[in-house]
């Protein structure tokens, strides 16, 4: 008879400056999902994933440390030994094509990856979450499956408990910035300026600052300033949740926070701070989801402006939005995804 308790199931993903923490967040949601039908759970990550994992990881794991020095293909099989692993789910743009054929052939193997990394994919599944997943821009093998689309976002529990509670208020009074973990245009400060022009009433602007924000004493300083508007700062946010969907307007950078505000049914003004958000953004603005603000190098104040003045003129315009986003977006993923593993190792 087939045991959940002793088999092992190993994710290989990381968290850092550059690449931020998206990866191990939604690993993390997957991972609870396995540990809740009784499966071992092992991350095998580096320092930045190690981190998030100690704030975030509420249930019992085992946690790896990846080492850049050594063979990364040596590392996670010591791993899939050690801990008899049966199943890796391996989110990490340190993926190449011989790192996999090496793996998958010890482990069934789930490649998570929504950039199109490899030329072939020989593994057992390959999941794309993203709403513009496209299964003609993968090669594969005539066994791997395909897990691609929104029915696939893993996202925290915490989103899809909330889901069909948010209310379109007749008048925006909550507003909500957030840029990821560095924020490394400075928009925090940027869009303050912008939203201390908007002088028909008054605004309780939370700003959310991630771990590497580095412009601090500038923002404070700034804020110090007299102003019609009231600013409230976060930081490192755990409960994200339950901040959101007290917002009548999100404004954030075009990553893995607009599905969250989708799936709660939040209206958001996006602006694409890396190349990989662009996919997302405009087609969540087709959609009519979001009322996308455009490129950060082309962002201009006239715009957002415009953008701004059209979301909070009409309830009505918000209130489609919401319905759209919310239609796009159920939150329960990551049960879809552990139900498929479990069936690829149990039969059942």
């Amino acid at each position: 008879m087939f045991n959940n308790q002793s088999t092992g199931i190993l994710f290989r993903c990381d968290a850092s400056w550059e690449i931020g923490s998206g990866h191990v967040m939604r690993c993390i949601s997957l991972a609870r999902e396995l540990k809740a039908t009784g499966f071992r759970v092992v991350f095998l990550t580096n320092s930045g994933g190690a981190e998030v994992l100690r704030g975030f990881v509420e249930f019992t794991i085992e946690v790896e440390s990846i080492h850049e020095k050594s063979k990364e293909t040596l590392q996670i099989l010591e791993s899939i030994n050690k801990y008899e692993i049966k199943y890796l789910i391996w989110d990490s743009y340190q993926l190449n094509q011989e790192n996999l054929t090496a793996v998958s052939t010890r482990v069934l193997t789930m490649v998570v990856d929504d950039i199109y990394l490899l030329s072939v994919y020989e593994c057992d599944a390959i999941l794309n979450p993203n709403i513009y997943a496209s299964r003609e821009k993968y090669s594969t093998t005539k066994q791997t499956n395909m897990l691609l689309g929104l029915n696939y976002l893993m996202l925290r529990p915490s989103f899809s408990n909330l889901k069909g509670q948010y209310l379109i208020e007749n008048r925006v009074n909550r507003i909500l910035l957030t840029f990821g973990g560095s924020d490394e245009y400075n928009l925090t400060r940027h869009f303050c300026e912008w939203l201390n022009e908007f002088e028909t009433f008054n605004l309780k602007i939370s700003l959310v600052l991630g771990s590497h924000y580095q412009f601090k004493q500038e923002l404070f300083e700034y804020l110090d300033k007299p102003s019609l508007h009231e600013y409230k700062v976060y930081h490192n946010v755990k409960a994200m949740a339950d901040l959101l969907i007290q917002q009548d307007i999100v404004i954030c950078a075009g990553g893995s926070t607009m599905y969250e505000l989708a799936c709660l049914g939040i209206p958001a003004c996006p602006v694409i701070t890396a190349e990989n958000q662009r996919e997302l953004v405009e087609t969540f603005g087709r959609y009519g989801a979001c009322e996308a603000l455009g490129d950060v190098q082309s962002l201009s104040k006239p715009l957002f402006q415009q953008s701004f003045h059209k979301l909070v003129s009409s309830n009505e315009i918000r209130l489609k939005m919401s319905r759209l986003g919310s239609a796009l977006v159920d939150g329960r993923g990551a049960s879809r995804v552990a139900e498929y593993i479990q069936k690829r190792l149990t039969g059942v």
